[in-house]
């Protein structure tokens, strides 16, 4: 059979199988019919089996119909080979077949799986436009000449695992709607994969033989090899991205992507300019242990959840202006080699640099500082300028709300910190624990004495009340904690002094007013006070009706304005006096008499603690 079957392309091997002819020289299996739908003549193949079969002339198979598996296994097109819009109504089996000259599958549709697994393309690969409603397989194939896959839609499991590409390969505008493998691909020359949809579902109603719920499958680029320039720009991954261990030589494009779900770069290598500038990473993202040996730009792109950068060596600029991480993000153990440039930059909640070495300068002028700032164990040759950042506006509404920042184990000389935007952070150290607890003292200290070489006395302000809150809070002296917090701020705000002395006389003056002649008759009179046992005197006899009740209104103010005056007078002389004259005091007549005796013993002590402490502020002034 198989050799009449090569009788038979021999024979035919020259027609353009496209084209009308006598139905006696179509291929085995194959007859002319009239489109009903086009209205044009196309070769129609109930049967096509062609393995190991050999073309040494032009093949054409323009618009045909295979209705039955179309199977070319290792058969060998020594010349051109066109299938344009082809239908391939079963499976298409090309495994190990090799097209010495063009392959070009523009515009063809598989409607079932199509296998073109270990196929050599000597020379260009046009797949472009082609639809592929299940398996495309070319896993191990290898693509010599250009291989153009532009606006090819793959409706089902795409698998380029192991597939050399020698010169250009072209996705830009294709759609991949289900898993995705290019692992240990090996791209020799430029990649273009601009404009590529890789999502979950599809309008169009083209696409009849889709899978049905279609699910979102991940993209794999793991081990991938780019010896040229990949082009990602625009890209759309709607559901997970993995680069692991992939090598980019030179650009690698990711301008303007977007990750709907988890991306992973870990271990991948950049060795040209890395452009993920406006790229949009909504999810996890994982750029563990990547290296990037010239620019990394992230200029403007923006991180929705967890995003780490653990270990990443950036040798090269790492540009991270006006970039946006709405949660979690680690550099722990990355090394800056060039500029870190987080200008305008805006974090959400924790930014770890722990163990993070900046090898030259590091920018964050203009930052959207997060909750959490970890800089422990940081080595840095340069300073790094904390002053210039600002707080997220919403959570400044708090007028106690600053950012946190941990210092431990890291060289606070390098450091300048506006601390009316930071609160010092221990994360590792319990106070509670002595060695802690000195280590805490420390690092107070240290920050304290650069602050005062620096000039940064608002700094230094700041963090001394919180230094001597911590020291009374350790050793257990909680009421010197409240007093000084409250009394006069340790020290900082001393007309405070002033504020709560006035408050406390009014206070007791108040007090007072309510049992004045009580006071002035039975406990401690004061010669140069009046009683005011007649404060007015009023006719109301005069009066009648309404008018009598305002003049009684009236009266009832005018008293007790008149007792709160003298109640000031009085208050003033026991408040203010440096003394009180016991002989003065009127033997206790009733329990309430003893009462009122310890109350302005109290409003006495209590009037020299603040008199002496509004002296002292006026010597110190």
């Amino acid at each position: 059979m198989r050799f009449i079957l090569f009788i038979i392309m021999l024979t035919w091997g020259n027609n353009a199988w496209g084209q009308e002819q006598n139905p006696t020289e179509y291929p085995y299996g194959c007859e002319s019919e009239l489109s009903k739908l086009y209205g044009y003549q196309r070769l129609v193949c109930l049967k096509a089996s062609f393995i190991k079969a050999g073309f040494n002339s032009e093949v054409e198979f323009f618009r045909t119909k295979f209705d039955s598996f179309a199977v070319f296994v290792e058969s060998t097109f020594n010349n051109t080979a066109g299938f344009r819009r082809a239908n391939f109504k079963k499976e298409a089996y090309f495994m190990e077949a090799s097209f010495g000259r063009e392959a070009n599958f523009s515009g063809a549709y598989f409607e079932n799986d199509a296998h073109f697994r270990r196929v050599p393309f000597n020379s260009k690969a046009d797949f472009s436009n082609v639809s592929f409603n299940r398996l495309a397989h070319f896993k191990g194939s290898v693509f010599k000449s250009k291989a153009n896959f532009r606006k090819s839609i793959f409706l089902g499991f795409s698998n380029f695992d192991g597939v050399t590409f020698d010169l250009e390969a072209d996705f830009r505008e294709a759609s991949f709607y289900e898993q995705i493998y290019f692992r240990e691909v090996t791209f020799n020359s430029v990649a273009y994969f601009d404009s590529v949809t890789i999502n979950s579902e599809t309008n169009n109603p083209n696409f009849r033989l889709a899978r049905s719920p279609l699910q979102g499958f991940e993209a794999y680029f793991v081990r991938t090899k780019f010896k040229h320039d990949a082009s990602f720009g625009y890209v759309r991954f709607d559901y997970g991205a993995l680069f692991n261990q992939a090598s980019f030589d030179s650009l690698a494009n990711f301008n303007e992507a977007s990750f709907g779900s988890w991306s992973e770069f870990k271990w991948t290598t950049f060795g040209g300019l890395a452009d993920f500038s406006e790229a949009r990473f909504d999810t996890l993202t994982s750029f563990n242990e990547a290296s990037f040996d010239s620019l990394a730009n992230f200029n403007k792109a923006r991180f929705g959840s967890s995003t780490n950068f653990y270990g990443v060596a950036f040798g090269g600029l790492a540009d991270f202006s006006e970039a946006r991480f709405d949660t979690l993000t680690s550099f722990n153990e990355a090394s800056f080699d060039s500029l870190a440039n987080f200008n305008k930059a805006r974090f959400g909640s924790i930014v770890d640099f722990k163990d993070v070495n900046f090898n030259t300068k590091v920018d964050f002028e203009n930052v959207i500082y997060p909750d959490t700032l970890d800089f422990r164990s940081v080595n840095t040759s340069n300073e790094i300028d904390l002053t210039y950042g600002t707080l997220d506006s919403i959570k400044a509404i708090d007028p106690g709300y600053r950012a946190l920042i941990a210092l431990e184990d890291t060289d606070i000389s390098k450091f300048r910190i506006n601390m009316e935007l930071f609160k010092l952070w221990f994360p590792d150290l319990d106070f509670k624990n002595r060695g802690d607890a000195e280590k805490i003292i420390s690092i107070y200290e240290n920050v304290l004495k650069q602050f005062n070489e620096d000039g940064l006395l608002n700094s230094y302000e700041l963090l001394d009340i919180e230094y001597r809150s911590f020291i009374n809070q350790y050793k257990g002296r909680y009421f010197a904690h409240f007093f000084n917090k409250y009394w006069w701020n340790y020290g900082y705000n001393r007309e405070w002094i002033i504020w709560w002395s006035l408050g406390w006389f009014l206070f007791f003056a108040l007090l007072n007013s309510f049992f004045f002649n009580k006071l002035m008759q039975e406990v401690y009179p004061i010669p140069q006070v009046k009683t005011n046992k007649n404060i007015l005197s009023f006719k109301l006899d005069t009066v009648s009706g309404r008018m009598w009740l305002i003049a009684m209104f009236a009266y009832g103010i005018l008293v007790m304005v008149k007792r709160f005056i003298s109640s000031l007078y009085y208050t003033a002389f026991i408040f203010f006096g440096f003394s009180m004259k016991v002989e003065k005091l009127e033997p206790p007549q009733t329990t309430g008499s003893y009462f009122l005796m310890g109350y302005l013993f109290l409003v006495f002590v209590i009037g020299l603690f603040c008199t002496g402490y509004l002296v002292a502020i006026v010597f110190i002034a």
